[in-house]
């Protein structure tokens, strides 16, 4: 087939195909670019299913929700003085779980 050939046989198909609008090929904004790997029993797998299938998502943007919700928390936490407990090692937040002061 000539390049010709091959340009009217394109045109013809691009006549005859219905046009169509597409989201974009790129990646959606908070869709995942890397992958993780995440072993789990057929229970737990069923039941991510059922739960991202009544929220209306993937099991992956579920999971990308949790796994952020959980980050934010415990990276973003400001320790609030009411949330703080003491124990004989130092402080430790309620909120995050992390130990804030230490005694020496």
């Amino acid at each position: 087939m000539s390049t010709d050939n091959l340009e009217e046989a394109m045109a013809l198909v691009m006549d005859t195909l219905p046009l169509t609008i597409t989201q974009s090929s790129g990646a959606r904004r908070g869709a995942g670019t890397v992958q993780v790997i995440v072993r789990a029993s057929e229970e737990s797998r069923t039941r991510w299913k059922e739960t991202a299938a009544l929220l209306g998502i993937s099991v992956a943007q579920l999971a990308r929700n949790l796994l952020d919700g959980e980050a934010n928390r415990i990276l973003n936490c400001t320790h609030p003085k009411p949330a703080q407990r003491y124990n004989q090692w130092g402080a430790i937040c309620t909120v995050c779980g992390q130990q804030i002061k230490c005694r020496r």
